[in-house]
């Protein structure tokens, strides 16, 4: 036994010595915050990454799946603020992790067509957010690219990124909903209009 614990002793000594196991700068920590879109009195919890160095970047909007948070997608966004990009984790109240608080009648109103837009204006909200604080050269802010922003998502994260490039989806695949379509109008900005049939 004194073997093995002197063994032990020895490697996390020398780990140690050797600078062994993850540090992250302080640049390179998660910030979490809260943005409330004014037009529709919403509050939106954020996580914001950002890239290692000063210089400019591109950044991805990142949408979670049903039931998930600004938590959500944390190996990917772990792995593109290593690859120089900033991240922002998006969360989207009524189809986030409190759906599974209030049980089943809840996560099955959370996958609806009126959560899908809900989540759609979200990412709207964010992408003028993040073009006010570039504008307002806001802390940090100034390095992002407006050119090079991008959007990901898991699941029901994935449909809300595709109904912000007009996917149009079938009424079959929205429970309780009359089939929708989302429709960029002709802002600089795409913004995804409403047609329900």
């Amino acid at each position: 036994m004194t073997r093995r614990r002197s063994f032990i002793a020895r490697c996390t000594a020398l780990g140690l010595a050797m600078g062994a196991g993850p540090t992250v700068r302080a640049q390179e920590r998660p910030v979490d915050e809260a943005s409330t879109d004014p037009a529709r009195d919403r509050s939106l919890p954020l996580r914001l990454r950002w890239p290692p160095g000063e210089g400019p970047c591109g950044l991805i909007v990142h949408s979670h799946g049903l039931g998930g948070s600004r938590e959500g997608g944390d190996v990917l966004g772990r792995a593109w603020q290593q690859a120089g990009f900033a991240v922002l984790h998006l969360q989207h109240p009524g189809s986030d992790t409190e759906v599974f608080r209030r049980g089943l009648p809840a996560l099955h109103a959370a996958a609806s067509a009126e959560q899908l837009l809900a989540r759609v204006r979200d990412m709207q909200f964010a992408v003028d957010e993040i073009t006010r604080r570039v504008a307002s050269r806001a802390a940090g802010w100034s390095r992002v690219r407006l050119d090079a922003l991008g959007a990901s998502g898991h699941s029901f994260g994935a449909a809300t990124v595709q109904a912000l490039a007009a996917q149009r989806f079938a009424a079959a695949s929205l429970p309780h909903s009359k089939t929708c379509v989302s429709r960029p109008s002709s802002r600089s900005v795409r913004r995804p209009g409403r047609e329900c049939r």
